[in-house]
């Protein structure tokens, strides 16, 4: 998980030096995802599975959703312009 992050890091910084404001500027990812990854891995309902390939499966199936739910708000609220009425 930690090399994908470095590698879309890289990916980002690249599409903003080549169309965003031209800067070299390092765009890396969060880590604050990190507590919630471990706190899914430690929750209850995975206690039942006791094959560890399919724990593991299902797990990162949890993770996946999670990160792909929280990423899909970001960019509501982002091109919904709420935030900008937050903010102000």
């Amino acid at each position: 998980m930690i090399q994908t992050l470095l590698f879309v890091a890289g990916i980002n910084t690249l599409v903003q030096t080549l169309f965003g404001t031209r800067l070299p500027a390092i765009i890396g990812g969060s880590y604050t995802f990190v507590p919630t990854t471990i706190s899914i891995i430690l929750a209850g309902r995975y206690n039942d599975i006791v094959d560890p390939q399919e724990k593991f499966k299902r797990i990162m199936r949890g993770t996946q959703g999670a990160l792909i739910f929280a990423s899909a708000l970001q960019i509501f609220v982002g091109f919904s312009g709420l935030w900008r009425k937050v903010v102000t």
